[in-house]
């Protein structure tokens, strides 16, 4: 079972807390940021415009990343 994004933030602050160089701790944080906007760029385009399919709004994304 994949773990959801409040998770991810949540072993991120436990990571920040240990005491020595955790060198994926810095790659992790970026995958979470990166999800959230995501997260967040879909709620507000199937929010803002419902004409959207989730096709169009998957490719619209993905150009932007």
């Amino acid at each position: 079972m994949r773990p959801d994004l409040s998770q991810v933030d949540d072993l991120i602050v436990q990571g920040r807390d240990i005491p020595v160089f955790l060198d994926k701790l810095s790659e992790l944080e970026l995958h979470a940021t990166t999800a959230r906007t995501w997260l967040q760029k879909a709620a507000e385009a199937f929010l803002i415009d419902s004409s959207h399919s989730l096709i169009s709004v998957s490719v619209s994304i993905h150009c932007l990343l």
